[in-house]
């Protein structure tokens, strides 16, 4: 029977048609040499885009310690990655070995990026420079991702260091010299801000982190202001605690749906926690692009122009120019942001001293 049926299937695929054309074919040797490049040039571009994005985002996080509440922590304007990073998430198979011959990645936490005028970078720290230990702790080596594992010994390392007197003492190698540096730490927002492996342009706050896409970073590729504003935007959901205030809209929708439910014996529940969530979240959106706005000129950055972004995103996304769910309108929005622009930028220094100053819940409009 078995006989049979391999005879059948062998018949089958006989019948399937194939090329008419033949085509030269190449040696395994070619395909590996360009196999080599390919890495090597995904290699540079995830680099770049992590890169950049920290180098946004650390000064960000620094000059809006103050908005952050207690939610802060100090650090001193360093990336670091481990060969996992490589591996786990944003690139993978072969790249982790290619990764650690040009880089030395290794188990130990390696500067991949360096904010300029940073701690770190007025101590001496370069890029590729090997981390050994802080004050004197060597346990720095790890077989997680940073880039999804905040809280890692790295991390944990620089906080314990911090807590003392706000002066570490960094151990380095580089280039086969080992030496130390002191390093006097910076507050910041504790806002973590990611790249996640994803092609559609998109950024999240979940409350405790900020994830990036590499479809948005490619979006805004020749635009930092516009990526320090996408970072700034989400910065505020996250200080003025719009995560869990649409949990809560959402819990209390599903109550009320609940209570309808039992009068009426029609299920409104997941109506009324849909209703819940949905309740006020045009307005959080429009407080987020507001602050976020302020928070990106404090950082440095130009919001002028930054309002251009939503044009670029109606073109892809034609349904958003009229229509609002979540989020107002692309037309909504590119108005309401070139206005407050230009409003904060000619009132600056009464506006933005007024709200940074002060805690976010005291903020009124």
């Amino acid at each position: 029977m078995a006989l049979i049926v391999v005879v059948l299937v062998a018949t089958a695929f006989a019948g399937c048609a194939g090329p008419q054309v033949s085509v030269q074919s190449v040696s395994k040797e070619e395909i590996d040499y360009e196999k080599d490049i390919q890495i090597r040039m995904a290699l540079d571009y995830w680099l770049g885009r992590v890169s950049r994005i920290h180098k946004i985002s650390y000064p960000i996080l620094a000059k809006s310690h103050s908005f952050c509440g207690s939610q802060t922590v100090q650090r001193m304007g360093v990336l670091v990655a481990y060969e996992k990073d490589v591996e786990t998430g944003i690139l993978q198979g072969e790249m982790r070995t290619a990764a650690k011959k040009k880089w030395g990645l290794s188990t130990m936490p390696v500067v991949i990026s360096l904010s300029e005028g940073s701690p770190a970078d007025k101590a001496g720290i370069r890029f590729m420079d090997k981390i050994l230990s802080i004050d004197g702790n060597d346990n720095l080596n790890t077989s997680r991702s940073m880039v999804f594992t905040y809280q890692n010994k790295f991390r944990k390392a620089l906080s314990r260091g911090f807590k003392d007197d706000g002066v570490v003492e960094v151990e380095v190698e580089r280039e086969g010299e080992v030496f130390t540096v002191s390093v006097q730490g910076e507050n910041t927002c504790d806002y973590p801000v990611a790249l996640i492996q994803d092609y559609v342009p998109n950024a999240y706050a979940t409350g405790q982190l900020i994830l990036i896409t590499t479809g948005m970073v490619d979006f805004v590729r020749q635009n930092d202001n516009e990526l320090a504003a996408i970072i700034s935007h989400e910065l505020a959901h996250n200080s003025e605690l719009h995560i869990d205030k649409k949990i809560n809209n959402s819990i209390i929708g599903a109550s009320v749906g609940t209570l309808l439910t039992l009068a009426t014996g029609v299920d409104f529940i997941t109506a009324g926690q849909t209703a819940g969530a949905l309740y006020g979240s045009q307005d959080f959106e429009r407080e987020a692009d507001y602050l976020g706005l302020i928070i990106m000129m404090r950082a440095g950055f130009d919001c002028t122009g930054v309002s251009d972004l939503f044009r670029r995103i109606a073109v892809r996304n034609p349904g958003a120019i009229t229509w609002a769910t979540t989020h107002p309108t692309t037309a909504d929005r590119y108005t309401y942001v070139k206005r407050t622009c230009t409003e904060i930028k000619n009132g600056w220094d009464r506006r933005t001293a007024y709200i940074m100053d002060r805690h976010p819940k005291s903020i009124r409009y």
